[in-house]
């Protein structure tokens, strides 16, 4: 149920990510801490049965049952603070009254963030190249997350996102993503090996 805590070093925002996947539909959901304090509960409200309350988390239904969420704190230490390491331990009630259990473990560890070469930042790039994006390799490294996303207004974006096995150091842009006169944000993330990302963000434009 738990998923890696990820952290993007140029904005100094932090999230954790965490999800269910069910058969049944979930009407509640309980998150608790290495102390065993509630960290988190998540709840349908009555007659919203696709929609979750969850203070201080953006979460959302899964396609299949089940549910996605993200817990954002402006920072890394609000986030150690919040969530400390350990052990988690989940609790999820069904529909029908069936009472789900799991844990996961939570580690605070990060690797330094990425050291992007190219492109640079607030540079500007042809529409419609395939320009390739170089970053310096971390020995330590389980792999890398690359994400793009082109355009400012939101529900119109185009994104791509694609995971790099250890050794890379680089990725080319696919020929037609990038189109003329858009912002673009490109992350480059280093996966630690517990799984958690530290993500380097670079912003540059296409002309008309």
């Amino acid at each position: 149920m738990a998923r890696p805590m990820k952290s993007n070093a140029t904005v100094g925002e932090a999230w954790l990510s965490a999800g269910a996947d069910a058969e049944a539909e979930l009407v509640r959901f309980e998150v608790l801490d290495p102390r065993g304090d509630i960290a988190l509960a998540l709840q349908v409200p009555r007659g919203g049965r696709r929609a979750f309350r969850a203070p201080r988390a953006d979460a959302r239904p899964a396609p299949h049952g089940g549910f996605d969420m993200q817990l954002v704190e402006p920072g890394l230490a609000e986030l150690f603070a919040a969530y400390p390491a350990g052990n988690y331990a989940f609790r999820a009630w069904t529909d029908q009254g069936e009472l789900v259990t799991a844990s996961a473990r939570l580690t605070h560890e990060l690797l330094p963030p990425p050291i992007v070469l190219q492109p640079r930042d607030g540079t500007w790039i042809g529409a419609r190249t395939t320009p390739t994006v170089h970053w310096l390799p971390d020995r330590a490294a389980r792999g890398y997350r690359v994400r793009l996303e082109q355009g400012e207004d939101e529900g119109d974006d185009d994104e791509l996102s694609i995971e790099l096995p250890a050794d890379s150091d680089s990725f080319r842009i696919p020929p037609g993503f990038l189109q003329p006169g858009e912002l673009t944000h490109l992350e480059v993330g280093v996966v630690s090996v517990s799984g958690n990302t530290t993500f380097r963000e670079i912003v540059f434009r296409t002309p008309q």
